[in-house]
């Protein structure tokens, strides 16, 4: 299998690339040709390594915002840290303790949908645990952290569930030892202050956790950490990491590292933490550790930000935009027919997201270029209105999980709308359905994230100012028959939208 931009001898302008062998099958994609920079073709610093996509955003939206009189920080989403504003749990006494943590343990273990996966895959923590129980003083401060982080995961996938049912988990009357655990795993991890395969394995535990429950910021320094280790054991590189043994799980453990800096960094400054010519290693995951539909997104994300990072690339020309869209553009469409019929749904909403994501991406250095802005407000109009619809099947299948990446994208998607709007691409109907919408879906991420207060008075402003009346109280049907049938579809152990869409229990 030909490897991601940064593997062997290829560069981020990598031509084709194979996508990674699963249980389907692998298949040849073509993926976008190299477009290098030319005086006649690029859109006169529309877009600059400084600037990107969604700085272009934020920025027609600010001018927007002026001339209407409208805040626009009422349009944003800021919360960059969130830890620090929740309590936490003071933990009970033994025997009680000893109780709450066999009973999170037994809790992670066999939550899995899978429950039929190898024990020895999980004989690692098994192991630390039991030691961590008996003889506490035995495990080094890195093994500490890694037992700590599992707890801390385990309790906030108990607590997850009650944010489907539109619970709080920020009341002071919600029991948080997540947090407990969240800071004491932190302070095992800055006592050990040094690299180690048990250092990764807690911080994955811990990434997992701030990508449902804290900001981008905070899981953004924990991803930054994540690649320091990896680096300093020399994952990253093909020469030392043939010197791990397989028990090790060094592959597994790039790969995840991979796509959740990559998932991170395609919501927020397109910019992963470890660079793509930094490492040689191949980041395919092994065989079925992904669905094959998020595996082709995924491939696809790093592509387009390998060659959004290589300055002899020019992303915004027109000869990248339309064959980059040309070659995701089959994908969607076999998710629209349902060419993965026994993958979950929930699964396939994920990967509709992405794409439309992409395609935002892809067209929003042309909103300001004079001749490519029609179709470019066209696209994305068309991709604003599938995000939306496509959390409405999400709620539908009762898979919402409000988090931070869902919450970024959501917003931005609304400032997208802001724009499409104003430049005449919806019709008055559409108009209103697609604000109502929006303002449903932040309706929804309230009791989780109450900065939705604010965000929704300042869309219900914006849609004001274009004569459209929106509010709460109007709120549109959620039909489950917008996804067809349900059939009882088990939620998945981390159903947020991550890029980490895997059993990680099958790691352990």
């Amino acid at each position: 299998m030909s490897a991601l931009p940064g593997a062997g001898t290829e560069t981020p302008g990598l031509a084709t690339m194979r996508l990674a062998s699963t249980s389907m099958g692998s298949r040849d994609v073509t993926t976008v040709p190299t477009v290098h920079l030319d005086a006649s073709t690029a859109l006169d610093d529309a877009f600059t390594p400084n600037r990107g996509p969604l700085d272009e955003v934020e920025g027609l939206l600010g001018l927007w915002c002026i001339d209407k009189g409208i805040s626009v920080s009422s349009l944003i989403f800021k919360v960059n840290t969130r830890l620090t504003d929740v309590l936490s749990t003071p933990l009970p006494p033994r025997p009680l303790r000893s109780e709450l943590e066999d009973q999170l343990m037994q809790h992670l273990l066999t939550t899995s949908p899978d429950n039929a996966r190898n024990e020895a895959d999980r004989t690692l923590l098994r192991s630390l645990f039991g030691r961590y129980r008996a003889v506490p003083k035995s495990l080094r401060d890195d093994q500490t952290a890694m037992v700590l982080a599992a707890l801390c995961l385990a309790r906030f996938e108990q607590l997850r569930r009650t944010m489907n049912d539109g619970m709080s988990v920020t009341s002071l009357d919600t029991p948080r030892e997540d947090i407990t655990y969240y800071q004491m795993a932190c302070q095992a991890l800055s006592d050990w202050n040094r690299p180690s395969l048990a250092a990764i394995w807690a911080l994955y535990y811990l990434v997992m956790y701030t990508t449902g429950m804290a900001g981008p910021n905070e899981t953004k320094d924990l991803i930054r950490q994540w690649a320091w280790q990896i680096t300093e054991l020399g994952i990253h590189r093909r020469e030392t990491a043939s010197l791990y043994q397989p028990h090790d799980h060094v592959q597994s453990l790039f790969g995840a590292y991979f796509y959740t800096d990559m998932f991170r960094a395609h919501l927020t400054d397109l910019r992963p933490c470890l660079p793509f010519d930094a490492f040689d290693v191949d980041p395919a995951p092994p065989p079925r550790m992904f669905p094959e539909c998020l595996t082709e997104c995924s491939y696809f994300t790093a592509k387009f930000l390998a060659d959004l990072a290589d300055p002899g690339i020019d992303t915004t020309s027109h000869a990248y935009v339309t064959s980059a869209e040309a070659t995701w553009m089959p994908n969607m469409r076999e998710l629209r027919h349902s060419k993965d019929v026994g993958t979950p749904k929930y699964i396939v909403a994920w990967s509709q997201l992405r794409y439309n994501w992409l395609r935002c991406l892809l067209y929003i250095p042309h909103l300001q270029h004079q001749n490519l802005a029609p179709n470019a407000f066209s696209t994305i109009g068309r991709a604003v209105g599938q995000i939306l619809n496509t959390y409405v099947d999400l709620i539908s299948i009762n898979h919402l999980n409000p988090s931070w990446p869902q919450l970024q994208r959501l917003v931005i998607t609304g400032q997208l709308l802001i724009l499409c709007y104003d430049a005449g691409e919806f019709h008055k109907r559409e108009g209103q359905q697609l604000f109502q919408l929006m303002i449903d879906l932040l309706d929804k991420h309230q009791n989780t994230w109450p900065v939705c207060s604010d965000l929704i008075l300042g869309f219900q402003a914006a849609a004001q100012a274009f004569d459209i009346v929106v509010s709460p109280e109007l709120s549109l049907p959620f039909d489950p028959q917008s996804v067809g049938s349900v059939d009882n579809v088990n939620l998945s152990f981390f159903p947020y939208d991550l890029g980490l869409d895997f059993d990680f229990s099958a790691f352990l």
